[in-house]
């Protein structure tokens, strides 16, 4: 088993949480190349392979070269969340230590987090000015790139990868990204009200099916793959427990 991490917007962290979401595809990168006469094939659990004329791997016995792709996330996997998150508070114990007061952006909520040796060193040695942290702390900003590990309260277990065109999502795969109909008869992402901004699509928006509201929102963040049908890995997961040693880890 493996503990990684995933980026998720306030929305798409709440949805993890709660269990509205337990499906989530990202592009292919590399892209496979135009032409690929295998489609996919899955040579074990955890790869997956295409045929090419022209890709510029070891040739086989048919006469073709290999792409080989691994998936970045394996069944078994543990991913913690690193979501948005903002320092709204500073409680500095000097020779004992900080806490740092943290809002989650998803609802809201917040925690007291004791600043880990590896980020207090850090800053002693970065920062040499009368208070030793950076503007995020000092200033009660949001924390750069989500989240520190500390901080973590979702985790989940990768239990199936394949792979598929962008398209291929079905109804049912649309509910398990977080699509879900309303009491007007249209279908919506999984947002909570409080969510405002680029976010969260307009709260005028809706679509007729589950798959079509799924393609609003993949276009919005990934303009022009669904056009173009792309390759993404789908990954499903379930909620879990905190690994064993998780706050003692580097």
């Amino acid at each position: 088993m493996s503990i990684k991490t995933w980026m998720a917007k306030g929305s798409m962290a709440l949805n993890m949480m709660n269990g509205n979401q337990t499906q989530h595809r990202v592009p292919m990168n590399p892209h496979p190349r135009l032409g690929l006469l295998g489609n996919g094939e899955v040579i074990r659990d955890d790869y997956f392979v295409w045929d090419s004329p022209q890709a510029v791997c070891p040739i086989t016995d048919k006469g073709m070269y290999r792409i080989i792709r691994q998936a970045p996330y394996l069944p078994g996997d543990v991913v913690w969340v690193r979501e948005p998150g903002k320092v709204i508070d500073v409680k500095d114990y000097a020779e004992d230590g900080m806490d740092l007061v943290i809002e989650y952006k998803a609802d809201g909520k917040g925690a007291n987090i004791a600043v880990p040796t590896r980020l207090s060193d850090m800053w002693e040695l970065k920062y040499k000015d009368r208070w030793p942290v950076p503007n995020w702390v000092s200033e009660h900003q949001g924390i750069p790139n989500g989240i520190f590990k500390e901080a973590a309260r979702t985790f989940l277990k990768i239990t199936g990868v394949r792979i598929e065109r962008i398209q291929d999502i079905s109804e049912e795969d649309a509910f398990a990204e977080g699509i879900r109909p309303l009491q007007d008869g249209c279908y919506r992402p999984v947002y909570p009200a409080f969510l405002f901004g680029p976010d969260r699509p307009s709260s005028s928006h809706c679509e007729q099916t589950a798959v079509k509201s799924f393609k609003t929102l993949w276009d919005s963040i990934y303009a022009g793959s669904w056009e173009k049908n792309s390759w993404v890995w789908v990954y499903e997961f379930e909620r879990t427990d905190m690994p064993d040693g998780w706050l003692t880890q580097n």
